[in-house]
């Protein structure tokens, strides 16, 4: 399929899928993969959720050989996704069959409108359909949790080893203290930048941000920088194909994809000793499955809860109205639900030089078939800037960034796009064309929400209520960031390729002021 001499991007995914698909069976299909364990088997521990931690979790218990360790998933495993592991791809994986395709309750705050919230639903979990960021948060946010929570061995000091131990960083720091180099993750850079991000990164600095030299290393100070990512070699790094790739030898771990978890056993004594599941397509079957040491379960910020409420732990009296009889009285399970909103800003570019399918052709296919390199390899999320507001002082301690703006190559132009990330289908330019994106990031919104159950039946997704923008200070701090985002955007180093901007546009000040008069 050509259009104008040039390869449609379904095409170039396509044709680079099924070149890499081979080299990623190869590197999963030496796990010891057991889809379906025998009916009433025992296991030291069972581990739920084969997703960003859940793999990681068996890859450490079954290191020593002396536990045996069951790892259940409800998605396929990655080689039956091949599209995961090409980075340009990571745009089409949302709405797919490797996504829970969750969706929010309608929000007030945003005119009415449900979200979609996508969760992975594959081996290696969200690890495996991100956009595959590095980043390990503000040294405060430890030491917060240490110092106000009374978290023990939490401190940035304490986390730093394990950070370590998780990552090779091959990076223009590399030679820092306070990086790993012979972990499961491989973490590189982009190189080079395209050249969009190129520009907004001077930009940046000439709106007089410091240009990092390794934002993990200082603790994600203000400033902007290069992304850190997990790809290697052109391809996703995901935790399964890092963590469970490299314990393929193991006879004791057994990882069991397409399972479907539908409740923890618990004994007389209210003691966990196993898990009720059923093959993922075949609900009216189920087996067990039992554990000698614990359950644990690694199911995300939505599944743990929802799974945690259907084995009756929560709030008695809403387990109650689902005829879920109360293990354990915890009302907070679901509770405290926070979500990182984001805002958008759109500018046309004036040069052929951004990551849409009509600038990638038969070269760039070429170049990662052969080279692993070239537009294909990445993300198009090349770039970003850590941004303290003026509202942070309220609630964060000193130095802690309050957003994070990310530098897209380019912008959605097809509206199956805009419908799987829940945007307004006025997002869709009427005449597509080169375009940059600046996305605005939320990093600590105050707004809080809650999972609770809308059925007993494992199979119906929880409601999912996060209160967007509930409160006030998370739109005011939205909108500076918006300010800022178009402020860099009319630097001097900007003037040769920023067009029109597309979104916002002039008319934005309908009801909030856009202006950055103020920021200046």
């Amino acid at each position: 399929v050509k259009q104008r001499g040039r390869m449609s991007r379904e095409s170039v995914a396509a044709a680079a899928a099924g070149v890499i698909a081979g080299g990623l069976a190869y590197k999963m299909t030496g796990s010891y993969v057991l889809r379906r364990p025998a009916n009433g088997k025992e296991f030291d521990y069972i581990i739920v959720g084969g997703g960003t931690a859940g793999c990681v979790l068996a890859n450490r218990l079954s290191e020593s050989g002396e536990y045996s360790v069951l790892l259940l998933e409800a998605g396929p495993e990655e080689t039956e996704a091949p599209d995961t592991a090409v980075p340009l791809k990571a745009v089409e994986l949302q709405k797919s069959e490797v996504d829970w395709a969750f969706v929010t309750e309608p929000q007030t705050k945003t005119n009415g409108r449900p979200h979609n919230w996508p969760r992975g639903k594959v081996l290696g979990g969200c690890s495996s359909i991100n956009w595959m960021l590095w980043v390990r948060g503000h040294t405060e946010d430890y030491n917060g949790w240490a110092r106000e929570f009374g978290c023990e061995g939490w401190t940035w000091e304490e986390c730093l080893p394990y950070f370590k131990r998780s990552e090779t960083y091959h990076g223009r720091n590399s030679d820092s203290a306070a990086r790993g180099q012979d972990g499961e993750m491989f973490i590189s850079e982009p190189s080079p930048l395209n050249v969009v991000t190129e520009h907004l990164i001077k930009a940046a600095v000439q709106d007089g941000f410091p240009l990092l030299k390794d934002y993990n290393a200082n603790g994600c100070s203000v400033g902007v920088s290069p992304v850190q990512y997990a790809i290697k070699d052109g391809q996703r790094v995901s935790t399964a194909t890092a963590h469970i790739g490299k314990s393929f030898t193991r006879m004791n771990l057994t990882v069991a994809s397409r399972c479907h978890a539908e409740r923890v056993i618990f004994d007389d004594a209210n003691r966990a000793i196993g898990v009720r599941y059923h093959m993922t397509g075949a609900p009216d079957e189920s087996y067990v499955v039992f554990c000698r040491k614990e359950v644990v379960m690694t199911c995300g910020a939505i599944g743990t809860p929802q799974q945690l409420l259907l084995s009756g732990i929560g709030d008695e009296a809403h387990l109650r109205e689902h005829g879920i009889k109360c293990v354990a009285h915890s009302p907070g399970v679901g509770q405290n639900l926070q979500d990182h909103f984001v805002g958008w800003v759109c500018f046309r570019v004036n040069e052929p030089i951004t990551g849409r399918e009509e600038n990638i052709g038969l070269k760039d296919i070429l170049n990662y078939m052969l080279f692993k390199s070239g537009p294909i390899s990445s993300q198009g999320l090349e770039g970003h800037l850590f941004y303290r507001s003026r509202y942070a002082d309220r609630h964060l301690a000193p130095g802690v960034p309050d957003l994070q703006l990310f530098f897209v190559n380019g912008m959605m132009e097809k509206l199956e796009h805009v419908d799987a990330f829940g945007l307004d289908h006025d997002l869709v330019p009427r005449k597509p064309s080169d375009a940059l994106t600046i996305v605005v990031c939320l990093l600590h919104p105050l707004s809080r929400g809650a999972v609770r159950l809308s059925s007993a039946d494992p199979m119906v997704p929880p409601v999912i209520q996060p209160h967007y923008l509930d409160n006030d200070l998370d739109l005011l701090t939205i909108v500076e960031g918006m300010k800022v985002a178009r402020r860099i955007c009319h630097r001097a180093e900007m003037e040769g390729i920023r067009g029109q901007e597309m979104r916002l546009g002039e008319s934005a000040s309908s009801h909030l002021d856009f202006s950055d008069e103020d920021l200046a």
